[in-house]
């Protein structure tokens, strides 16, 4: 089993008050000794938050006689200790929270019972749970891309939920588009489903597209509408979740350890997991932390995890009762079978591949990956001892990378790598499908999708993820569909994302290659020549540029990615050479090398130059030596320079190759799963148009 223990550490409940928070109600709670007019803000069955109509002296630690009331019917009878006294910012009034005592199981369940019936019967919800987080909606007025989302979201899942005006509601069965721009929106309904107007809800990968049908016509035993001109997609959560059909939550309640709750799973996601559970029963309430609990799941070994309630749904005429929980696991190995168990779930035709050189190596081969930038698969030969030393590596250091293998009928069709050489960064790279006789575009196109969304989603997985890296050929046209597009529709977000255009050179160090000859004032970098480096990149560079290459302050000498890498026996080194005229700093390069067969293309041996004062990039060409000889000293055949200028004479006078344009994507973590959801978008069948 691998170690975890770089990518793992034990998760804490954020603190906040626990149970449901109120409107305010009114009459039902009654504290003996103070006036008429307490409203219930907050309840649950340890405690309660009521707002005093005037100043009263309440005293800290002293107990008074509660009664819990709703519907004229008094639920319990208790004594209340009084922990907090505070004056509400909106209302101005006196807030004051009450701890019961002593603690009867049965009276919490009266008082859950009773809330839940009022909350029933008057229509109204608890506010049950924080906001979700990484919450997101999006207006979609593109018909281009509304008639490719309703094609595609059709084929995946042709059954859509309508919600009438007055909140009736029934379930669709909607049928293939035709060809054609004025092709109408067609469905068939049961008799009891509701006739437009109507709102359409199309289940996508982690979101709800919501689409608006206001007319709707009878022809042949279907209904006909036009398409719409604008889809409205809301998603709530970080990530998606995934039905189950066995396994089994059981734990013993951390306030009455005598009791204790088992349930059958619904659903699982990265986050958490939602079990059959009665609210009253069971005595679950939102905030509770639940110190252990355990998961067994089909075929995976226990799980043991921390958790707190995040959502509840009591039980209805159809069907159980659910609670939601949000989940860490426990240890590093817990941890490690959680998201084995997940993945096996999520993507039942991929996995993190470990010692599966040969395999990865025929997918290259066959997808025609060797032949990009014009080169020829007798040019990898030599590197194909590397490679499988680097993927045996790897697979015994998943806080340095993985890679994903995709296979169907016991063969291997498609694969990604995902390395971690920054400090909180996942670059994303040598994507390829293999294509095999019979596949059809549909086929083809879910291998990319699988190995797109578990590669990229795996890495959500580590809680220290900040940024995601891309580098995409300009002329590589599914890549540029899959990263581009999405990255520039965030570029306006300086802080989030950026999007840079560059040109890639390779350069061979031998000794017999072009030289330019390196005056004596090239040498690496003082610490003050850092500063001014870090100076010089905060004014030509975005944000997220700096902050996912390391180069800020702290991390520009790679410390914690070096030690990763070297905590596994492969090489991670980054140096900084300064070129200077009569002693002054007029241009850096910044050197980067990697473990032979990181990357077949050899990207991760890495230069990108910087002026430093205006007309610095005269000194480009003796910094590019210096580069060769300093890789030549550590074994290196080559390295690629990532030429950041419009102006190339300086690598061409060198006799480097060119490789071609490409882009540098960066991503802040926070928007992946914006990245997973184009993804998904993108890989529907038939293929989409890429943009120029």
């Amino acid at each position: 089993m691998s170690r975890l223990l770089d990518l793992w550490a034990p998760a804490i409940p954020a603190r906040r008050p626990v149970g449901y928070r109120l409107p305010a109600l009114q009459g039902a709670v009654r504290v003996l000794d103070w006036r008429e007019g307490l409203r219930l803000v907050r309840l649950s069955p340890v405690d309660l938050t009521c707002r005093l109509p005037g100043t009263l002296p309440v005293v800290a630690g002293k107990l008074h006689q509660v009664q819990i009331v709703f519907q004229d019917r008094v639920q319990a009878t208790l004594q209340g200790l009084v922990t907090g006294v505070r004056v509400d910012p909106e209302s101005g009034q006196q807030e004051v929270d009450l701890s019961f005592t002593p603690l009867t199981l049965e009276a919490g369940r009266r008082i859950l019972a009773g809330l839940l019936a009022h909350l029933g019967d008057t229509g109204g919800a608890p506010e049950s749970a924080p906001p979700a987080s990484g919450g997101i909606t999006e207006l979609i007025r593109e018909a281009r891309r509304i008639r490719t989302l309703l094609r595609g979201l059709i084929d995946e899942r042709p059954r859509g939920r309508v919600v009438s005006e007055d909140g009736r509601r029934g379930q669709v069965a909607l049928l293939p588009l035709a060809e054609g721009g004025g092709a109408p929106l067609r469905w068939s309904a049961d008799e009891d489903t509701p006739e437009p107007p109507f709102q359409l809800e199309l289940q996508g990968y982690n979101s709800i597209f919501h689409v608006q049908v206001r007319t709707a016509r009878r022809e042949g035993g279907h209904f006909l509408a036009p398409l719409p001109t604008m889809i409205v997609r809301r998603r709530n959560r970080l990530h998606r979740r995934v039905e189950v059909d066995a396994g089994e939550v059981s734990l013993r309640h951390p306030v009455w350890p005598g009791h204790s709750v088992r349930g059958r799973i619904v659903d699982l996601s990265h986050e958490g997991l939602a079990f059959e559970a009665d609210p009253v029963e069971d005595v679950l309430y939102p905030g509770l932390v639940l110190p252990r609990l355990e998961v067994a799941l089909p075929g995976e070994p226990p799980i043991t995890c921390s958790a707190q309630v995040r959502h509840l749904l009591p039980a209805g005429e159809a069907q159980a009762g659910r609670c939601g929980l949000w989940l860490s696991p426990s240890s590093p190995v817990d941890r490690e079978r959680w998201i084995a168990a997940l993945a096996r779930r999520l993507y039942p035709g991929s996995e993190v591949a470990r010692d599966r050189a040969g395999e990865l190596w025929e997918v290259f081969r066959d997808s025609g990956y060797f032949g990009l930038s014009d080169q020829r698969e007798a040019h990898f030969v030599q590197l194909r001892e590397s490679f499988t030393h680097f993927c045996h590596k790897l697979g015994r250091a998943p806080g340095v990378g993985y890679q994903v293998v995709h296979r169907f009928d016991g063969v291997a069709r498609g694969t990604v790598t995902m390395v971690k050489p920054y400090a909180g960064t996942w670059v994303g790279y040598q994507l390829a499908r293999r294509d095999v006789s019979g596949d059809d575009a549909r086929q083809a196109r879910r291998v990319l999708r699988e190995v797109v969304l578990h590669g990229y989603e795996h890495a959500m997985t580590d809680p220290g993820f900040r940024w995601f890296v891309t580098w995409i050929q300009t002329e590589g046209r599914f890549s540029r569909l899959l990263m581009n597009d999405l990255t520039r529709r965030y570029t306006h977000d300086r802080d989030r994302a950026c999007l840079l255009r560059f040109r890639a050179f390779q350069a061979a160090c031998d000794e017999g290659e072009p030289r330019f000859e390196v005056g004596p004032e090239v040498s690496e970098a003082t610490p003050w020549e850092l500063q001014e480096l870090l100076s010089a990149l905060a004014r030509i560079r975005p944000r997220p540029y700096l902050e996912a290459h390391d180069l800020v302050a702290g991390r520009l000498e790679l410390g914690e990615a070096s030690a990763r890498w070297g905590a596994a026996r492969l090489q991670r080194e980054r140096a900084i050479l300064i070129a200077r005229r009569q002693g002054l700093p007029r241009a850096a390069a910044v050197l980067e090398v990697v473990e032979a067969g990181a990357h077949l293309f050899g990207l991760f041996d890495l230069v990108r130059l910087f002026p430093l004062i205006e007309g610095g990039e005269r000194h480009f060409q003796e910094l590019l030596q210096a580069a060769r000889d300093w890789y030549r000293i550590r074994g290196k055949h080559r390295f690629t320079y990532f030429c950041e200028t419009r102006e190339t004479a300086h690598a061409t006078e060198l006799g480097m190759k060119d490789l071609g344009e490409a882009d540098l994507t960066v991503l802040s973590a926070e928007l992946m799963p914006e990245q997973l959801e184009h993804a998904w978008e993108v890989t529907f069948s038939p293929p989409l148009e890429v943009k120029p």
